[in-house]
């Protein structure tokens, strides 16, 4: 059993009961000098024994630890896992990195299994230093129709990709 248990569940019980005894027997007899010692004793030993053992033991709490992010999430601004863009407005995707912690950062734009456009995903403020890291992609002016986005965290040669969004390239005249 531990400690704190065996303090919990016998000692500061025992010494309550004594505690008690000793105060009813003061009651009967009040001038009884050496009863009004013990019990003063057993109070003080009390009090003592309690912040002692509140002090030590590591404080438990109903609420449970925060999460860890997970390491290299893949966020881009958009409203669901799907984009549009229209050319004649921007050819610009961005997006951001949650706990960026892989050595580098890399896209592809597929469809039908060929790579369209690719390349590394550079943090906007030149380092992945911070919990949350901005970048931007480029688009090629050549891309119209629907590709498949995918992200990387790694060497972009692997097969398992870490996000896949669907991108949407339209130009409108």
């Amino acid at each position: 059993m531990e400690k704190e248990k065996v303090f919990g569940y016998i000692v500061l019980p025992a010494l309550s009961v004594a505690f008690v005894v000793i105060s009813f027997l003061l009651f009967i007899n009040p001038k009884n000098a050496r009863l009004l010692k013990r019990k003063l004793h057993l109070g003080a030993a009390i009090i003592a024994l309690t912040s002692i053992s509140l002090t030590f033991q590591s404080c438990v709490t109903c609420y449970e630890p925060a999460q860890e992010l997970p390491p290299n999430e893949f966020f881009l601004n958009t409203e669901n896992d799907s984009i549009n863009i229209l050319l004649n407005e921007t050819n610009k995707i961005t997006g951001y990195i949650s706990n960026p912690v892989a050595s580098g950062f890399y896209y592809r734009i597929i469809r039908d299994e060929l790579i369209y456009q690719s390349g590394k995903i550079e943090a906007l403020d030149g380092a992945y230093n911070s919990d949350m890291e901005d970048f931007e992609i480029t688009l090629n002016d050549s891309l119209y129709g629907l590709y498949d986005l995918l992200f990387y965290s790694g060497r972009p040669d692997e097969y398992s990709y870490d996000a896949k969004y669907v991108l949407n390239i339209l130009e409108i005249k």
